[in-house]
């Protein structure tokens, strides 16, 4: 949801909580207000009536649906204020019981002394709060409808800086040069957040260009000497006047040192995947790649007399660094060889929608969905570094595919790659 709808509906309820308090404070005012003047309507008709009877008209004459005038008899009468009245009186036209303002009192006209009742309305109760709901729903409904129209037609222009941020910053590329090119906004805390984000991804640039170059100088610098001394051990290695216990030590750190250059490469290889260094995206035939990397491995997968079973469909593209393609089917191809046995097999299959490879082996000393991560491997083989499939992993990541690992009931190790 963005942030001028949700910023209109909290407006909008917080308005139709404001409207019901104000409702009812609207309805106890025009309440109060019209009671009022009610009252002061009675108190002068209650006027007028005693002032017709001391004017001689006869009380007979005066008594009507509103007006009761009864003699009142007794030693010991008097005057007294007049007093008003909530009470309930019959509608001869609404045929029902309504509610009315009633004033009573008791007046001396001449020698005699009257009880006089007055009772009226003017506006009902429930006329009040059916007026006061009917003008503020329709005075939150055009609320609404203008809050909406004006929140559609000004969140373009007023959020239109916002919203180019937003896109240069999903399209910023830590390996790109040049500083982001923010569009000119006179609104400051838009203007603020460009120029903290343009200090930031500089400052970020920067740093990744130093331990870049750190990384590669690094991995540069250890390959060779590495490289002098795997040549020594094979040099070593051919003497003929080595003991087995010799030969053995030299070829253990021989193995050490082979294992220690291919992790230098992998995680060197791992560190510019994450950072975007391949991003020459292009539509490759997969089929084809495919095909050529099975091909590649053609004598390592005789070798151990691996039965290879495919179900490739021609003509299938996906969009792609190339270089990436060669190196994920090369790691999962490698795998699947690696991780099997003398006279297994590996079925590979491949349609417009995914890619499949599987091969038998034991069950797994770990949970599967912990083989994407660095260094996690199960015991099938020792000369795994752990890095294969996390490699996978970053690679299906920047490529905007789903990786799955998966030991099915049959007991087959599968790699399932989701292109969609």
């Amino acid at each position: 949801m963005k942030l001028l709808v949700k910023t209109s509906l909290y407006y909008l309820v917080l308005t139709l909580a404001v409207f019901g308090v104000g409702g009812m404070i609207m309805y106890d005012v025009f309440h109060e207000e019209v009671e009022r003047e009610l009252d002061r309507y009675l108190l002068r008709e209650l006027w007028k009536v005693e002032a017709a009877m001391e004017n001689g008209i006869p009380a007979s004459t005066l008594i009507n649906e509103n007006v009761q005038i009864c003699l009142k008899e007794g030693d010991s009468l008097s005057e007294t204020r007049p007093v008003f009245l909530d009470t309930i009186v019959f509608h001869p036209y609404l045929k029902r019981m309504e509610p009315n303002r009633k004033i009573t009192a008791i007046k001396k006209v001449g020698e005699q002394y009257y009880h006089l009742s007055l009772f009226d309305v003017i506006v009902e109760t429930d006329d009040i709060y059916d007026g006061v709901v009917r003008s503020l729903t329709r005075i939150f409904a055009l609320l609404a409808i203008v809050v909406t129209i004006f929140g559609v037609a000004f969140s373009r222009y007023l959020l239109r800086p916002f919203e180019d941020t937003l896109e240069k910053i999903q399209t910023f590329r830590i390996h790109n040069p040049g500083p982001l090119d923010f569009r000119p906004t006179r609104t400051r805390e838009f203007a603020d957040l460009n120029k903290f984000l343009s200090q930031m991804t500089e400052k970020v640039r920067q740093d990744y260009a130093n331990l870049k170059e750190f990384n590669e100088n690094a991995s540069h610098e250890m390959q060779t000497p590495l490289a002098i001394a795997k040549t020594k051990l094979e040099l070593l290695l051919e003497s003929n006047d080595l003991d087995p216990e010799q030969a053995q030590l030299i070829g253990s750190a021989y193995s050490a040192i082979n294992k220690l250059s291919k992790l230098g490469r992998s995680l060197n290889l791992l560190s510019k995947i994450q950072n975007w260094e391949f991003s020459d995206t292009k539509e490759i035939h997969f089929s084809d790649q495919v095909e050529q990397t099975l091909f590649d491995f053609k004598e390592l997968i005789e070798m151990k007399r691996i039965v290879l079973n495919t179900d490739i469909m021609d003509k299938v593209w996906v969009s792609m660094d190339p270089e990436l393609a060669g190196m994920l089917l090369s790691n999962l191809v490698q795998n699947a060889v690696r991780h099997n046995h003398e006279g297994g097999r590996i079925d590979v299959l491949l349609d417009p929608s995914a890619l499949v490879i599987r091969n038998p082996g034991p069950a797994p000393a770990i949970p599967p969905e912990q083989f994407f991560e660095r260094f996690k491997k199960s015991n099938q083989s020792g000369e795994s570094l752990g890095l294969g499939l996390a490699i996978v992993k970053k690679i299906c990541e920047v490529s905007s595919f789903s990786v799955q690992y998966e030991y099915t009931a049959a007991r087959m190790h599968e790699v399932r790659i989701d292109f969609a």
